[in-house]
């Protein structure tokens, strides 16, 4: 049985306009300032790089690893969220 946090449902079901970076499932206040301190601090700046990634899975998650450290899991639930926010919304 699957499970989503809360973290994610409130993620997916809401607008990303001025979301903090840190409001990305995935991203916690570590990857957050990693994130921040390379000038991408909010929610839409992932956004962008999901879309320019290509929506690929792979893509997106070796991104996350080299500009802010995160690990296979984290890379995965960010892209996963990125993946249904843009299926619902775009």
């Amino acid at each position: 049985m699957s499970t989503t946090s809360r973290k994610y449902a409130t993620f997916v079901s809401e607008p990303m306009l001025n979301k903090s970076v840190r409001a990305v499932p995935g991203v916690g206040d570590v990857l957050g300032r990693r994130l921040e301190t390379r000038q991408h601090s909010q929610a839409t700046n992932l956004l962008g790089v999901y879309l320019q990634t290509g929506r690929n899975q792979n893509k997106f998650c070796h991104w996350m690893n080299e500009n802010c450290g995160a690990n296979r899991q984290q890379a995965s639930r960010s892209f996963k969220a990125m993946s249904e926010w843009s299926d619902q919304n775009l």
